[in-house]
Formats: structure tokens, sequence, C-alpha cells
């Protein structure tokens, strides 16, 4: 299992096949199925808004799925951070920065939608469709199906939250 999971690694997502599944936000949105085009200067400019850099020490652009996913991951620690201070504090709680904890959950929920719908909804079901197809084992293509639906499920659910402000949720279709 081991050995075919690494093999299917290196031909679906390390260019090792002759139509591997680019982990790379700007092949998809390019338009020409290249890397380090505007996709990956504009997921720069975002993670920059929003406080956040890549590590020099990662050689991968900032356009590649497991930034881009941690990126969501880091946003949502802070929107979980800030909503348990207001459900400890109440209204008019402060993170220890000082900074309001309901402007803070808002902020980061906001950065996540405009996130998903700007990056990851835009371009992660076609590199799910492309790692499944790809794939040779069922760990990829079970992956693939995985992260489709969870960032479906995701802007479905931010959405959701960003109703009460007035955006309103997408038709959802069953």
């Amino acid at each position: 299992m081991r050995r075919e999971s690494a093999a299917d690694h290196a031909q679906t997502l390390l260019g090792m096949s002759a139509h591997p599944a680019s982990p790379f936000e700007s092949v998809y949105l390019s338009g020409v199925h290249l890397m380090m085009q505007a996709s990956r200067d504009e997921v720069r400019a975002a993670y920059a808004a929003a406080g956040c850099a890549k590590s020099d020490d990662y050689r991968m652009p900032d356009d590649h799925v497991s930034l881009e996913l941690d990126f969501m991951a880091v946003l949502s620690s802070r929107a979980t951070q800030a909503l348990r201070a207001l459900a400890t504090n109440g209204a008019g709680a402060e993170l220890p920065d000082g900074t309001s904890a309901e402007q803070a959950a808002q902020d980061s929920l906001n950065a996540q939608l405009s996130f998903v719908d700007d990056h990851l909804a835009r371009w992660i079901p076609q590199f799910c469709e492309a790692l499944e197809r790809q794939a040779t084992t069922d760990l990829y293509r079970g992956a693939a199906q995985m992260l489709d639906r969870l960032v479906e499920q995701d802007a479905l659910m931010l959405h959701a939250l960003s109703a009460d402000d007035g955006q309103g949720a997408p038709d959802q279709e069953e």
C-alpha cells in the first residue's frame, strides 16, 4: 500500500506522468496552464492583507493547495479565538492584543468568505477532478473527493454565516 501510494503521488502530483493534477491555482485560472501567474500574486496579497506570509523555508509558490488550505485554517482559528472570547466575556470583549473580539471574528469570517469565493471555489473542483481522474489508488481518489466536498461545504457555511450581514446565502442545489 505504501509503495503504491508513493508511486501514485509521484505520478499524479509531482509531474511524473503526461497529465499530472497540478496543485497550483494559477495553472487552472491562468488560461494558459502555467504556474506563477496572476493568481499566485493575488493569493500572496490576500495573505499579506491578513497579516500572514509563507515561510521562506517552504519552497512552493504561494498558490499551492497546501498553503491556501493552511491560510483558511489560520483564519478559522482566528475566528474561533474571537468567538470564544465573545462567548466567555460577552459584548465588548477584547482579544489579548486589545482588538475587539466581535470585529476580529467578523474580519476573519469576511476574509475566509472572500478567499473561498475568489480562490478555492474557482479552482479546487477542477484540481479534484484531475486528481481523481489521474489517481490510481483509493487514497488519492478519496482525498480528491473529500477536498472537493470540504471546499463546497465551507463556502456554503461561510455564505450562511454572512447572511446576517445582508449578503445572503447562495442558492443551494440538492
